[in-house]
């Protein structure tokens, strides 16, 4: 399945670094010291993008000190 879906283009969003609105959803904030500001510290749930184009935002939670 996982063959048949990169060969149509969809792509797992990647979940390390940087908050970045258009390919994550904020469904949580948390004070953390072990990460940056606006640095994505949990994931609920991972996106995917079709030939470019986000068609499931990732849900994540972001550091917010």
């Amino acid at each position: 399945l996982k063959d048949i879906m990169a060969s149509e283009g969809v792509e797992e969003i990647t979940t390390e670094g940087a908050f970045d609105p258009i390919y994550h959803n904020a469904v949580g904030v948390e004070a953390n010291d072990d990460f940056k500001e606006d640095e994505i510290v949990k994931v609920f749930q991972k996106g995917y993008t079709m030939k470019g184009k986000v068609i499931r935002p990732a849900m994540v939670t972001v550091c917010k000190k």
